[in-house]
């Protein structure tokens, strides 16, 4: 993976589960660590099931026409729009990485994701692994790549702790919309 590799972040926005039927997803663009390219902005049911649709939909419009990976913030947004990232792998040819900094507490996530009727995209998702780049810890849930592809992206997509460039700008957005 080289440097100056393009990888698309994706994190939602702020919303209250209470008052908010959707909020909106953000997709930033980013050579590496270093050239913002694009930003995209969608929308998304909360605790909804359009996650997956949605995040292809910002792939497909984003400007950047060398996305070399999807990086997703963790597997849910906007409470447990959980998207399938075998699907979002299979409809963009386009390796997909979730990516959290803290370990997942499946089982709570699993009766999380029952209550809001998520289950059928949960299933699908394995349970996180660990992974260890330069003495920093993430969980990862990864379609089309091996560990040694994931190791590479984290390497060039991390400018500093641990999450990717384009996902740090696209939380960054997400918490001022």
């Amino acid at each position: 993976m080289k440097k100056g590799s393009t990888f698309l972040g994706i994190d939602d926005a702020r919303h209250n589960r209470e008052k908010d039927r959707y909020t909106e997803l953000v997709g930033a663009a980013y050579r590496g660590t270093k050239c913002l390219e694009d930003l995209r902005i969608g929308k998304i049911e909360v605790d909804g099931k359009d996650s997956t649709t949605e995040i292809i939909r910002l792939y497909r419009k984003t400007e950047s026409s060398h996305v070399k990976t999807i990086l997703l913030d963790g597997i849910s947004f906007a409470g447990m729009n959980i998207p399938d990232l075998g699907e979002i792998h299979e409809k963009t040819s386009t390796p997909v990485m979730a990516i959290t900094d803290t370990q997942p507490d499946r089982e709570r996530f699993r009766k999380a994701a029952e209550k809001a009727g998520s289950m059928e995209n949960f299933e699908k998702t394995s349970p996180p692994h660990r992974l260890e780049v330069e003495g920093k810890i993430v969980y990862i849930h990864s379609r089309g790549m091996e560990k040694e592809m994931e190791k590479e992206v984290m390497k060039t997509s991390v400018l500093n702790g641990r999450i990717p460039e384009c996902i740090r700008v696209a939380d960054l957005l997400g918490k001022r919309l």
